[in-house]
């Protein structure tokens, strides 16, 4: 054994620096688009953009959630419940967002709750129906 020889770690996770230097990178080029798209007003461009960006960064916010600081803490069944529970809404986060940031559909979805909820005239359609 030679007393020069040191040891020379690895960072845990070389794709890491990686990852931050394209997700800022990222995030300036989405900056930018979002400027133009503003003094053009195109209205629609930008609420898709927002709804695409909000939805990718809560992706990443969860993958990291579940690669870097999963395994950092420790191993119980309240932290497998609260680091599990971002999965569950992960599945429903597209539509969410499409409802917030869609007016169409979210005019669609409120009229079919509006019909759905009003009184119905069941009996005389039934007695055209099945009469």
């Amino acid at each position: 054994m030679n007393g020069s020889s040191e040891s020379h770690e690895k960072p845990p996770y070389p794709y890491f620096y990686y990852g931050v230097v394209n997700t800022t990178l990222s995030l300036i080029l989405l900056v930018l688009s979002v400027i133009v798209m503003i003094r053009v007003k195109k209205h629609k461009e930008v609420m898709f953009t927002a709804q695409v960006f909000f939805y990718c960064l809560y992706c990443a916010l969860t993958f990291c959630l579940w690669t870097f600081v999963e395994p950092l803490l420790e191993p119980k069944p309240i932290v497998w419940f609260w680091t599990n529970l971002p999965w569950i809404f992960w599945n429903g986060a597209h539509s969410v967002m499409c409802l917030t940031f869609n007016r169409s559909i979210r005019g669609n979805v409120v009229a079919l709750l509006r019909r759905s909820v009003s009184p119905q005239k069941s009996t005389s359609t039934m007695r055209k129906c099945y009469g």
